[in-house]
């Protein structure tokens, strides 16, 4: 299966992305080892957003491009 990926690049956190980017790169989930977790939706000042659960923010999310170079 391929799907787009994030990373949280304050906990390490590699996620399914379910807000990419127009155009972002669709990875194989099957070649990797790690665990990936789902994106939680958060809420602050009334507005919701998509990002990292541990961390609380979306502040340190990137996308996932090339696995070699990126986990």
């Amino acid at each position: 299966m391929k799907t787009e990926l994030c990373k949280c690049n304050n906990c390490n956190s590699i996620m399914y992305d379910e807000n990419p980017q127009v155009g972002a790169t669709k990875i194989d989930v099957t070649t990797i080892d790690s665990e990936i977790l789902p994106m939680e939706l958060l809420n602050e000042d009334g507005d919701s957003f998509w990002g990292c659960g541990n961390c609380q923010t979306d502040a340190y999310l990137t996308d996932i491009n090339e696995i070699e170079n990126q986990l």
